[in-house]
């Protein structure tokens, strides 16, 4: 029993001489919840959680049990710490001797350096493999060497070969309890990996990140599987990469009839999309309310990938319930009308990308009669001036001059960023000179934007985003406060409409301090 004085000072359980009389003492189910009611408030911070429940649980054997669990909450397997697997062992023993423990891990990490030897999971450590309440699982390759960085995406593959990892995907899809998986640098050319994804109960969220896999959905096993299988309830699926574009097989995305959510570069190979398809999951994708297709490439030929994806569902739309997209348009250089013609339902919109003389992104709009909100950035590699009418490069001027000829009938709120790079190309701009060029371009579409064109809406706001050059910062916060005021001026008069609320804001700050709190961007 923990002995408190009224005045909150601790004593020793083991001194009952030292106790004075009017000591208080707690129940162990109030001591429970304060315990865990600190441990709540330090669940974004798992380092500070960790070391406060170590001196915690030393606190007294009362207390032991009650701050124990907070420290299995999350196990982490692997990694080059731990290359001959002892800490694994000594973990899975502890597990058995106070198996009220088990109940406590709600999330296993498991990450494989090149170090790592004892790859197998043994019958020393199964209790790993049988832990009730796992609900999260993460599995990452984490060693590349440096001389390695230089080849290709298939010479510098994660090793494929059969170890632990293996043991907990197969072991914990088959549970009851996993709930979101994340895998990262991990190979899945081989294999039945998929097959045991999506033949999980409870999987609701997989996240593929800088992964390598391929799934040919003409195999005759993945027809089998197709046939023999009631398929999963995972509704949300992300696959992405810092290295190249991800693609993710079609095939493993019909898979999954409740998909709610994909975020990824690709959705299909252009061409391919059909060929490797199995005829069993030809059916449009009618829960998916949300597609975010980040960085589509240039050479994305999106006529095909239309066909493609209609094709699966006998020209069907293939998304009716869409309501949500997310679209990089940066590298795109054709019309991409065709993917639109897909999404008849779309309510929102996110594009990344300033428009460009060889793709005018706003023509594709005039189609969306159920558009309410659109967010529209507009990153410029330079300071979006130019004096060259022939040029390609993305500049404020042509952008603005797209937008004043976009007119949309439901659009109710509009939001526009403006990102101006801190690498100016022009010498002839020298202080505050650059804003007020920018902002004469602004002035001379001035209120473009307003009910005539979008006689639904009801809010606007526009951000600029200013990153300056280092030699510019000598002047400190006194010049990044007159650079904002001259954007200000000119941001206030932009919108001349008064039927609807008009919100403005210039951001500038250092390069050097782009995630400082005093005025941190927006994402670009």
């Amino acid at each position: 029993m923990l002995v408190v004085t009224p005045l909150g000072k601790s004593v020793s359980p083991q001194t009952p001489t030292s106790i004075p009389s009017n000591a208080i003492r707690l129940p162990t189910e109030l001591l429970k919840k304060i315990i865990d009611a600190l441990a709540a408030s330090m669940s974004q911070c798992p380092d500070l959680l960790r070391s406060t429940m170590k001196k915690v649980a030393l606190t007294s054997t009362q207390i032991l049990p009650l701050a124990r669990p907070h420290l299995f909450h999350t196990l982490e397997l692997g990694g080059k710490h731990d290359p001959e697997g002892v800490r694994r062992t000594s973990l899975a023993r502890l597990l058995v001797e106070q198996p009220y423990l088990q109940n406590s891990v709600n999330q296993i990490i498991y990450v494989l350096h090149k170090e790592e030897t004892h790859l197998d999971i043994a019958s020393d450590v199964a209790p790993l493999l049988h832990l009730p309440k796992v609900r999260t699982l993460s599995i990452s390759w984490a060693y590349r060497p440096r001389h390695e960085w230089h080849k290709s995406e298939d010479e510098a593959q994660p090793p494929d070969v059969t170890f632990g990892w293996r043991s907990l995907l197969h072991h914990y899809t088959a549970s009851d309890s996993l709930k979101s998986l994340f895998m990262q640098h991990v190979s899945l050319l081989r294999g039945s990996f998929m097959p045991d994804i999506l033949s999980s109960p409870t999987l609701v969220s997989v996240t593929f990140r800088d992964c390598f896999f391929c799934l040919d959905g003409s195999s005759q096993e993945w027809l089998k599987f197709t046939k023999s299988r009631t398929f999963n309830v995972i509704e949300e699926v992300e696959c992405t990469s810092k290295k190249h574009y991800a693609e993710i097989p079609l095939v493993f995305l019909a898979s999954c009839p409740k998909l709610k959510k994909f975020k990824g570069e690709y959705m299909t190979h252009q061409g391919r999309g059909v060929r490797d398809f199995p005829p069993a999951l030809g059916r449009p994708f009618l829960n998916l309310h949300r597609l975010e297709l980040a960085s589509p490439g240039s050479m994305y030929a999106w006529e095909i990938v239309s066909d493609d994806l209609s094709g699966i569902c006998g020209g069907e739309a293939v998304f009716p319930v869409l309501k949500e997209l997310v679209l990089g348009i940066t590298h795109i250089r054709q019309s991409i009308k065709p993917l639109f013609d897909l999404m008849p339902s779309l309510e929102y919109l996110k594009a990344y990308g300033a428009p460009r003389a060889d793709f005018n992104f706003m023509e594709c709009l005039q189609q969306f009669g159920h558009l309410n909100t659109m967010e529209l950035l507009w990153p410029f590699p330079d300071i979006a001036l130019s004096e060259d009418d022939e040029t390609t490069d993305p500049t404020l001027e042509r952008a603005l001059s797209y937008l004043e000829d976009l007119q949309l009938t439901s659009v109710e709120h509009i939001s526009l960023t403006i990102g101006i790079s801190k690498d100016w190309r022009y010498d002839k701009f020298q202080d505050l000179d650059v804003y007020e060029a920018l902002g004469r371009v602004m002035d001379n579409y001035r209120g473009i934007i307003g009910t005539s064109a979008f006689p639904s809406l009801k809010t606007l706001e526009i951000t600029v985003v200013q990153k300056i050059a280092d030699k510019h910062w000598g002047d400190g916060f006194a010049y990044i406060e007159a650079a904002k005021a001259a954007w200000n001026e000119h941001l206030k008069a932009f919108v001349t409409d008064q039927d609807f609320s008009y919100f403005y804001h210039a951001r500038v700050y250092p390069f050097d301090y782009a995630t400082s709190s005093w005025d941190s961007p927006v994402q670009l």
